[in-house]
């Protein structure tokens, strides 16, 4: 899946696409994958509900942004950020990080892959002052490395 993910940021890359927000993001990247790749099932919004879980878990969220599924039955979960330039920084990085705890959940209960997406040029995100501190601290450096320990 990451080759997909790949081939879409390359498409948009050489065909500038206006993403004006996630919303706008999410439809561009499902419609990329319903168009180029068929065989695969490719759900918005999906609802944990409808995975299949018994007992369903506690997930910190209740609804994934992009769940995929391809012919063999292996599942994908795609979840996506793009701050606006308005946004409250801190806060959309906690976000990003939920984000990231979700998938966490989601991979433990046994989906197969699970990508977090963030696009922004929001300077705050990637070349804070304070990006030795805090929350700044995991979004600023040569990578980003956000995981619960």
């Amino acid at each position: 899946m990451i080759q997909i993910i790949n081939a879409f940021i390359n498409f948009i890359t050489q065909n500038p696409i206006e993403l004006y927000g996630e919303f706008g993001l999410q439809h561009e990247l499902s419609l990329f994958l319903r168009q180029n790749y068929p065989e695969l099932t490719v759900r918005l919004e999906y609802p944990t509900s409808r995975l299949g879980f018994n007992p369903l878990p506690n997930f910190i969220k209740k609804e994934i942004d992009i769940y995929v599924r391809n012919e063999n039955g292996e599942s994908c979960v795609i979840e996506l950020k793009m701050p606006k330039d308005n946004c409250g920084t801190p806060n959309e990085m906690y976000s990003a990080i939920k984000d990231v705890k979700f998938l966490e959940e989601l991979k433990n209960a046994g989906i197969d892959y699970c990508f977090s997406i963030l696009f922004t040029d929001r300077g705050a995100f990637w070349q804070a002052k304070q990006a030795n501190a805090g929350i700044y601290n995991f979004f600023n450096g040569v990578s980003v490395n956000i995981q619960t320990l």
